[in-house]
């Protein structure tokens, strides 16, 4: 399957969390994610969809891209992902190079990356406010092949990942996903 569907099902996920109805009074509390509390997370999902956007148009990126900074960063979430959503849609953006990251990559690489952030942090999101980040396992399966790809790059080494943490051999496989990127699939606030 080409992974620009893969990516609108992870953002139409994402946006069942990033809303103020489920946001809204709960930007302090933590997330599995240790540097980052709900607020931060969500700073930076709106700063790599940002990022993935001009990757995905091929234009430089700048902060202003990740919309008005007065609004809650859940709110430009919403407000930036029909776009984000739109570009990646095209199934001749994932062909090529672009820049991101502090150089160029693959641009299949990069939207890789945008889904594989989505999906973890999406999870952490969730996790922080107390319900289930529902994604099915070929989404999980082809964000899995991204972060192993991320980590044989020194991923983990330069803090993409924190240690991987083992999970059980009948574990699900967004719970295998988890573990491999240093999350507690049971982590509860």
């Amino acid at each position: 399957m080409a992974t620009g569907p893969l990516l609108s099902r992870a953002v139409d996920t994402l946006l069942g969390l990033a809303n103020d109805e489920t946001l809204a009074g709960k930007g302090k509390l933590p997330t599995p994610c240790d540097a980052y509390d709900v607020h931060g997370l969500c700073e930076h999902v709106l700063l790599m969809m940002s990022m993935g956007e001009s990757a995905a148009c091929r234009e430089p990126w700048s902060p202003d891209k990740a919309g008005d900074a007065g609004r809650e960063p859940w709110e430009r979430i919403s407000a930036l992902a029909p776009g984000f959503t739109k570009v990646w849609a095209d199934p001749q953006v994932w062909t090529g190079t672009t820049q991101i990251f502090r150089g160029t990559h693959p641009a299949q690489f990069a939207g890789d990356v945008m889904l594989m952030e989505i999906v973890i942090h999406g999870w952490d999101l969730a996790r922080a406010v107390g319900t289930e980040f529902a994604v099915d396992d070929e989404l999980v399966a082809h964000v899995l092949d991204t972060a192993k790809q991320v980590d044989g790059m020194g991923g983990r080494q330069h803090g993409s990942f924190g240690p991987e943490i083992p999970v059980l051999p009948d574990a699900s496989a967004l719970d295998r996903l988890l573990g491999f990127t240093g999350r507690d699939p049971h982590w509860k606030a």
